[in-house]
């Protein structure tokens, strides 16, 4: 096993198929028992609903949008570029004056901190995630490549592009009705993609 061999990959396989690991956050109907018993969830009888780590929320963004540059390797880019440049985040740049500021908006690893994270809610979060070059250009990408299609379909094929589940009925009347209170379809299209790169379901893993 792993004692034996230090293989990083075998303790990677192993923990990620773990029970642990694998466990869902959402509390079934039966298990009313763990909850009465363990409300804090200290025993971890169901898993933790957290944000993506910085990085994740970032390469996320470029992912679902057919941004994401994958290429391996290459010298450190700076870290003023990472609006532009669709590289992965682990290739910026980072060190004690050098800190890409969306990454930090989102907690990334402290460097002065022995690059441990400390997960916080702030208002800026938001507004990057909102307002950001990066996830209006992602929007635009997002709304493009679905031109064409009836509102409905829209609506579909964004919540399935964005947040990995079909939209609710309620979420697919309220979205067209949204769409439909734009003049401009494409601009309409842009706004949902952004709305939907904003929510929670987006952002957390469960």
């Amino acid at each position: 096993g792993f004692r034996r061999d230090w293989s990083m990959k075998r303790l990677h396989s192993r923990i990620v198929t773990s029970g642990v690991y694998r466990l869902g956050s959402a509390a079934s109907s039966g298990e009313n028992e763990n909850r009465a018993d363990d409300p804090d969830n200290r025993l971890l009888w169901r898993a933790h609903v957290r944000r993506m780590d910085a990085e994740v929320v970032r390469d996320s963004l470029l992912r679902v949008g057919g941004s994401l540059d994958k290429t391996v390797g290459g010298p450190p880019i700076s870290h003023t570029l990472g609006q532009t440049v669709p590289r992965r985040s682990l290739f910026f740049r980072q060190d004690k004056e050098r800190q890409m500021v969306f990454l930090s908006l989102f907690d990334g690893a402290k460097v002065n901190e022995c690059y441990r994270r400390a997960p916080t809610v702030a208002p800026q979060q938001a507004l990057a995630m909102y307002n950001s070059r990066l996830a209006s250009e992602q929007a635009i990408r997002l709304a493009d490549q679905i031109q064409g299609h009836r509102p409905g379909a829209v609506v579909v094929a964004l919540f399935e592009t964005i947040l990995s589940r079909g939209a609710t009925p309620r979420e697919l009347r309220e979205c067209v009705a949204y769409l439909k209170e734009f003049g401009d379809i494409r601009r309409g299209r842009q706004q949902l993609a952004l709305v939907l790169l904003n929510h929670n379901d987006f952002l957390s893993i469960r």
